[in-house]
């Protein structure tokens, strides 16, 4: 049953091999910089990725773009998802986190549009804790952004999202079935990966090019 199950989500997922792989990692205590251009399909990673965690993993996530110019808010955000109160800092959350007996992942989405300094709270310090992350036992942390941010204080593995493969495009238009014939996809589908935003394009099939009218090679 459990692996009828494993194979039901892998069909679900867009990149199953990367994907998997990441889950594992996050559940073993993996600090992880998630990196990947606009386009190429970060937030549908993030949605796969829910299905792959273990069940007893607590998993907390904060949108950046909601909070660019206030750690408190995005504290508030984080504290509201598991009950707590009188949080004060980012280090005091993490000390009360790791605590619990359950793993608990942090996943920090559009990492990007924090604007770092003392005024917003994203300062040395609020690095200082993330980096910290990985030396307590019970805490994974994710940051997903569109830059690796070399010149941030952010010290912990950094990990490009692969590019989409021409199976992977064709799996996930079998998936959608849009209105196009099962024997143009595969033609769609390289031309898809070979596209600045191949995800974003998947998700708009009437900018599509038709393989029968010779916009693209068979």
């Amino acid at each position: 049953m459990a692996g009828t199950a494993a194979g039901l989500i892998r069909n679900q997922l867009l990149r199953p091999e990367f994907t998997g792989q990441l889950a594992e990692r996050l559940a073993e205590g993996a600090c992880i910089k998630l990196v990947s251009a606009h386009g190429q399909g970060r937030r549908r990673t993030l949605s796969d990725l829910s299905l792959c965690l273990p069940g007893s993993m607590t998993v907390l996530q904060a949108n950046l773009r909601d909070y660019p110019q206030s750690l408190a808010s995005m504290l508030a955000d984080l504290a509201s998802q598991i009950g707590l109160d009188g949080i004060d800092s980012l280090e005091d959350m993490l000390d009360r986190l790791a605590q619990r007996s359950e793993r608990t992942l942090i996943i920090l989405h559009n990492l990007d549009e924090l604007r770092p300094g003392t005024a917003s709270g994203y300062d040395d310090g609020f690095f200082t804790s993330l980096n910290g992350v990985r030396s307590r036992s019970a805490l994974s942390l994710l940051c997903v952004c569109e830059h690796a941010h070399a010149d941030w204080p952010l010290d912990i593995e950094t990990l490009f999202l692969p590019p989409l493969t021409p199976d992977q495009a064709l799996a996930e238009m079998t998936r959608r079935d849009p209105p196009v014939g099962p024997g143009e996809r595969p033609a769609i589908a390289r031309w898809i990966v070979a596209q600045p935003a191949p995800y974003a394009l998947l998700e708009q099939p009437e900018t599509w090019p038709c393989p029968a009218r010779g916009a693209i090679s068979p």
